[in-house]
């Protein structure tokens, strides 16, 4: 995702990119904490949020990428899919960032 952010992009498109910028930095705060943890269930429970966040800054930055080189093309649905992005980082960020580990009972399968 880094490297992706090196790329140059069309001057209308720095705005987004710098929203972007940002969701890399939101992810990384968050892979962080569930590093720290140091526990593979809390881990396990959450990498699926971590994996959606990756796909979302991915396809972003892919956009972007597009939007640069054919922006007839692209420009609207790289300021659509930017936008929404935002708002699936943020609420996963969220649900990771303030997950209490004592909950993680109540989302196992009850035994027989």
């Amino acid at each position: 995702m880094n490297e992706m952010l090196q790329e140059n992009v069309l001057p209308e498109l720095e705005p987004l990119k710098a929203r972007v910028a940002k969701l890399v930095g939101i992810f990384s705060e968050c892979v962080a904490k569930v590093r720290e943890a140091g526990d593979s269930e809390l881990q396990d429970f959450l990498a699926r949020r971590l994996y959606d966040m990756t796909g979302e800054i991915v396809m972003s930055l892919l956009l972007l990428r597009d939007a640069t080189a054919a922006p007839e093309m692209f420009l609207k649905s790289a300021k659509v899919y930017c936008q929404m992005a935002c708002e699936t980082v943020a609420g996963k960020s969220s649900y990771i960032l303030d997950f209490d580990r004592e909950s993680l009972p109540a989302f196992r399968v009850a035994e027989d």
